[in-house]
């Protein structure tokens, strides 16, 4: 089943400001984002819409920006992306390194759960500490993680169980 192209491009828009670069670029419908390296997500090229260069033109612009910035070129493609983006990436080289899978659900009959250990607040300091131990992120990538963090608007929460 097709999902509606403003229901994709409303997640698309949550999801990018919900794991926010620290710098961004507009390119002619795409958004190339950088985060120092830290997580694909964060340091990727992404479609919002159609634009007006050539695919060839677009992919060549975003390894030379990306290059310029010490970073490999990772594009990200949503259904968003035209359909041909995936086979000229192919052909160039490029592989597939990572699927995601968006899911949703209508949250009108969610039932509240209470857990007497979940924190959740603003603050995003107690939950990287934690992340960082479980995970065991090195101090450069915490610091990187940080930009990311602190990069979030209008409004977040951390939870930490």
């Amino acid at each position: 089943m097709a999902i509606e192209t403003n229901l994709i491009r409303r997640i698309e828009e949550r999801s990018l400001n919900a794991w926010a670069a620290p710098r961004s670029l507009l390119l002619d419908g795409w958004i190339l984002r950088f985060a120092s390296g830290y997580t694909k997500r964060a340091n990727s090229v992404s479609v919002l819409y159609e634009g007006d260069r050539s695919l060839v033109e677009k992919i060549e612009l975003c390894q030379q920006i990306y290059a310029q910035q010490n970073l490999p070129p990772i594009f990200r493609l949503s259904p968003l992306a035209p359909i041909e983006l995936d086979d000229k990436l192919t052909e160039l080289g490029f592989t597939q390194s990572d699927f995601t899978s968006i899911q949703t659900r209508d949250l009108s009959q969610f039932e509240e759960v209470v857990i007497e250990y979940l924190q959740i607040n603003s603050d995003y300091s107690k939950w990287l500490n934690c992340f960082a131990q479980v995970c065991e992120v090195s101090i450069a990538d915490q610091q990187r993680l940080t930009k990311i963090l602190a990069s979030i608007v209008p409004t977040k929460a951390f939870a930490v169980l």
